[in-house]
């Protein structure tokens, strides 16, 4: 995961922006 983060910045960040969502859908839900 972090190897792929390193070579795909792109990805790094959609996967940050994807464990927010979550959290807040957590946040929200429960």
């Amino acid at each position: 995961m972090i190897e792929n983060g390193r070579r795909k910045p792109g990805f790094a960040l959609a996967k940050r922006i994807a464990d927010f969502f979550t959290v807040t859908v957590d946040e929200l839900f429960f």
